[in-house]
């Protein structure tokens, strides 16, 4: 956001042909920092997905809508990995690990997701996967 580009190398150089891999790996296998592990799909929504946020002024009483990269939340975390473990199976001790707050039922994999939630409360959707620019 804000340089509007991801990498300063040259479009199709050794170092901007890296930077892309590196990202193409993360977005399928997932990232890890200090032990906490999010997914591909996550790691895409968060890096490359823009979503419209509402900002409310409260002095003025008014909101606005703001297109921006989403902000890392809770239950993102815990729904991309339900999503995950619905998909690919995973065991008693990886969704321990985990610390999800929603235990789920079937650790069998092979499975589809259904979430069940109310109009207009917050559950972003992402606009469009930014392609990568030159700067």
């Amino acid at each position: 956001m804000k340089y509007g580009y991801y990498t300063p190398e040259p479009w199709g150089t050794p170092d901007w042909v890296a930077y892309w891999k590196e990202q193409q790996r993360r977005c399928k296998e997932g990232y890890e920092v200090g032990g906490v592990r999010i997914t591909g799909h996550h790691y895409f929504y968060l890096n490359f997905c823009m979503i419209r946020l509402t900002e409310t002024d409260k002095k003025k009483g008014s909101a606005s809508k703001k297109v921006t990269f989403p902000s890392f939340w809770d239950y993102d975390y815990e729904y991309f990995h339900i999503l995950e473990i619905a998909r690919h199976g995973a065991t008693e001790e990886q969704v321990k690990k985990l610390q999800l707050f929603t235990k789920p039922l079937f650790l069998d994999g092979g499975r589809h997701l259904i979430v069940g939630k109310a109009r207009r409360k917050g559950y972003k959707t992402p606009l469009f996967a930014r392609t990568p620019t030159t700067r």
